[in-house]
């Protein structure tokens, strides 16, 4: 287990890795980009600096996001998590995996909603991103704020399973796959554990990921008043001590 410095450090050289690698393409695409009257390739290199520069915001996005799980959500909100999950999964395009879901109406968890809603929602796109053709979704949540993403994909070994909550870590059948940073099964933990909750991944029999996150769940009623007259504390008379 890393201590928090080392964590950090490492944390830090990753990202610095990641960011060189978009930096360093933007700057060479510029050089070519400007050296040319091509209106062909000028609207080439304008696209690649659009993804790079994507690319970056993505990644700063997700680093703070990340910061703000592991330093605990400052909010601590009665959140409907069930309404997330239908939220996010009805905003995915068409033409993608299969999609099956089971959720309750309701499933009340504290927590911050907008770092909850990235949990989900970095859930069911790492599901769909790492799938294969003609592959499926599996989506289950039950009234104690159990949440399992489950999806098809190529095969992975179970050491591996659990490294894919390690920022920037993609995986042998993950590298080379476009459109993340490596930061959003990181994020599913650390908003789970900054909710006092956990997360677990593990392979699909098949191939694929089964990724279990444990929310505690919480009650949107107050806590019923007390009934009956309420006694005074005993008055203690002035000068004297008890």
């Amino acid at each position: 287990m890393l201590s928090a410095v080392a964590h950090g450090d490492q944390l830090i050289a990753n990202a610095s890795h990641e960011l060189r690698t978009p930096l360093a393409v933007a700057r060479t695409t510029l050089q070519i980009g400007l050296n040319t009257t091509d209106q062909e390739r000028v609207g080439r290199v304008r696209e690649e600096l659009l993804r790079n520069n994507d690319r970056c915001i993505a990644l700063i996005n997700g680093l703070l996001t990340l910061a703000r799980g592991e330093h605990g959500a400052h909010r601590q909100d009665p959140v409907n998590l069930a309404d997330v999950v239908r939220t996010v999964t009805g905003e995915l395009p068409a033409g993608g995996p299969r999609l099956r879901t089971d959720v309750p109406v309701r499933c009340t968890v504290l927590g911050d909603p907008v770092l909850l809603a990235q949990m989900v929602h970095n859930l069911v796109g790492n599901a769909v991103r790492y799938n294969v053709p003609d592959g499926e979704v599996l989506v289950n949540l039950d009234a104690d704020g159990n949440l399992t993403i489950s999806n098809t994909g190529p095969e992975i070994g179970t050491d591996e399973a659990d490294r894919l909550f390690e920022p920037f870590y993609r995986g042998a059948v993950r590298t080379g796959q476009t459109g993340g940073a490596g930061l959003g099964l990181s994020i599913v933990r650390a908003v789970a554990h900054a909710c006092g909750g956990t997360a677990t991944a593990r392979p699909r029999h098949g191939g694929g990921l089964v990724v279990e996150v444990r929310i505690p769940s919480a009650t949107d009623e107050p806590p019923p008043r007390p009934t009956g007259r309420v006694r005074s504390p005993a008055r203690v008379p002035s000068g004297r001590c008890s």
